[in-house]
């Protein structure tokens, strides 16, 4: 085929596209996203990458077998009060499904649906944002491709707070136009505003974030009423002055936070930061939590459309000048919630940044990065063209702003992120080397790169949208690569046996099961991973000897409870549970089952039902 032919078919295919309605044309790329994401997720497996995922699941299957929405059995510290259970009622009727790969393949299509739903708000707020159709098209293929969408192969909550915190998001921009619609039209759009926020606050804890932000919403519009007639240019200085008092707080906050002082967290205790501090010595790890989240966070969004958003906020209109600064405050509000997380989680070593930082990009903040993008969008098409030379010198920062990813930030959610990061590798293996210059080196470079783009995007705004996309999409594919490796890679499942061994539990509904445990302790991440949370059925009873009693192995079981547990009825045990790190003195007594025998546990059946077995640990 020659090229004039090829030419002639593309443009005849473009024709035939652009004569398609725009909303056809979204529902279409809906369903080519539910498609791809559920095939390539069809095979999950319970997974150990987010422990959430065994409450969610745990709570499904609560439901489905009419146990009650917030059953937690045994686990401390997790609670059954927290209050999540969108997710878990979402993929309850797929739980109904007796195969085990037809039920996953199940939640994997709910996950998509779920998901690619996400495309609609995305698409309205680029409508309402007055993009061009070319751009509203790409704001919903960009939401569909998002590394985020990965979750299609999870058990997370993310899957349904995604779509849910889009929609908070775009009416929000809709009601900060109070003054361009009816009464009626606002009282609608403020109810569904609020049936969208509790199904937040419902689905993710991170939910709760958006009662404060309505708040926010509030002042915004009452400063709106007061100063519509007044001259734009006091409430860009309004801007200004906001942005200056966040900068120098950060500054001082974290020059405070290295020193110490007792006075900082005394002052600090009676706010949202008063539990992030147990000792002084505690502070500086802190610093370090804010000042890499700060980095990675800027870094993540390719910095591009921060900074460009920033210096083309004098060409946005009132509304959308609104809409901006709510979104700095929800993006400061989200960050605070990230860096506490990575704050209080991770402390120990910096050994668990490998764990922490390496999801924190596309699950707890993953609802910015659309509306950052629109926005940016919208600047694209407010500022005017520049030369070639200018172009070359643009170009010349995005090559060095990638280079600097490589360096500090390496895939959105591959387990080993962090140590691709010159900062920690310093941090961690350079004792020799003073991690305070490093850190004030590393900051120096990002401040150099942040303000020659912001010189850059200052004088000589190009046709930006493709020259960013040239660099970003490539970054997005390679996440999106390592981001699904990461969530499937054997390597990060939880031995699946646990599902086969609650099938079995489940089936003999009538029998009574016995689990023994050495210790359930204070390691609930370690019990999630055994899978606790998973076996919590109503035929299970569950015992943790040496959490209440100092028991000495071996141990004879009948005599410990006749001792120490007399109210604990075991004369209808007829299958005992035992943990990986127990096992059997004397076989003869009972018969150990093939069924669920794995990495966390093995089903026994008792020969004599209720005569419990002698037990000892393993290697003694």
């Amino acid at each position: 085929m020659t090229s004039g032919k090829v030419k002639k078919a593309y443009w005849k295919i473009c024709d035939r596209v652009s004569n398609i309605p725009e909303y056809k044309l979204v529902f279409i790329f809906m369903l080519v996203s539910i498609a791809f994401w559920s095939s390539i997720s069809g095979y999950l497996k319970i997974q150990r990458y987010h422990t959430d995922e065994w409450v969610y699941l745990q709570k499904a299957y609560s439901i489905k077998n009419g146990f009650g929405i917030n059953s937690i059995y045994g686990i401390e510290g997790l609670g059954a009060e927290i209050e999540r259970y969108i997710y878990s009622i979402l993929i309850a009727p797929a739980c109904l499904i007796k195969n085990i790969s037809l039920r996953f393949r199940a939640i994997a299509l709910i996950n998509a649906i779920s998901l690619s739903s996400s495309a609609i708000p995305v698409y309205l707020l680029s409508k309402e944002m007055l993009l061009g159709k070319k751009k509203r098209l790409l704001s919903v293929i960009i939401a569909l491709t998002m590394p985020y969408m990965n979750y299609c192969a999870s058990f997370m909550s993310e899957v349904v707070f995604i779509p849910i915190g889009l929609w908070i998001i775009y009416l929000n921009y809709m009601l900060i136009q109070f003054k361009n619609f009816t009464f009626k039209k606002n009282i609608q759009r403020s109810v569904i505003l609020v049936f969208f926020i509790v199904l937040a606050w419902y689905t993710k804890n991170t939910g709760r974030v958006f009662i404060y932000i309505e708040i926010l919403v509030g002042i915004l519009a009452f400063i709106y009423n007061r100063i519509r007639e007044i001259k734009e240019k006091l409430f860009r200085y309004m801007f200004i002055m906001m942005c200056i008092i966040v900068i120098i707080s950060a500054i001082v906050f974290v020059i405070l936070t290295y020193i110490g002082t007792n006075s900082f967290i005394q002052t600090t205790r009676v706010f949202l930061l008063k539990y992030l501090f147990t000792t002084n010595s505690m502070s500086p790890l802190y610093a370090d939590a804010t000042l890499y989240v700060v980095i990675s966070f800027i870094l993540a969004f390719c910095i591009i459309p921060i900074v460009y958003c920033l210096t083309s906020f004098k060409s946005f209109n009132l509304l959308e000048k609104l809409f901006l600064i709510w979104l700095i405050f929800l993006t400061i509000m989200l960050l605070q919630g990230v860096i506490r997380l990575s704050y209080i989680r991770y402390y120990n070593s910096y050994n668990g940044y490998n764990e922490g930082f390496s999801q924190i990009w596309f699950r707890y903040i993953s609802i910015l990065y659309m509306p950052i993008l629109i926005i940016f969008f919208k600047a694209a098409d407010l500022r005017k063209e520049s030369s070639l030379k200018e172009t070359i010198v643009l170009s010349l920062f995005m090559v060095i702003f990638w280079m600097t990813v490589l360096i500090f930030y390496k895939g959105a959610q591959a387990e080993n992120a962090a140590t691709y990061s010159m900062l920690y590798w310093v941090r961690y293996y350079g004792n020799d080397v003073d991690i305070h210059i490093i850190k004030i080196l590393f900051s120096l470079i990002i401040a150099c790169i942040i303000g020659g783009l912001i010189y850059v995007f200052a004088n000589c705004p190009y046709r930006i949208t493709k020259l960013f996309l040239l660099f970003w999409i490539p970054i997005q594919i390679f996440n999106n690569i390592e981001s699904h490796k990461t969530i499937v890679s054997e390597n990060s499942l939880t031995d699946t046996s646990i599902v086969e061994l609650r099938e079995y539990v489940l089936n003999h509904k009538n029998e009574t099961f016995l689990l023994i445990d050495i210790d359930n302790g204070n390691n609930n991440s370690q019990s999630m991973w055994r899978g606790d949370a998973y076996l919590d059925t109503k035929n299970i009873i569950r015992y943790y000897p040496t959490k209440h009693y100092s028991a000495d192995y071996p141990c004879d079981l009948n005599s410990f409870y006749s001792e120490y547990a007399p109210d604990m009825d075991i004369t209808k045990v007829k299958y005992v549970i035992l943990c990986s790190e127990l096992t059997p003195q004397d076989l003869s007594v009972l018969t150990e089952k093939n069924i669920g025998n794995g990495q966390w546990y093995n089903l026994y059946e008792l020969n004599i039902v209720g005569h419990l077995p002698v037990v000892q640990k393993v290697g003694e």
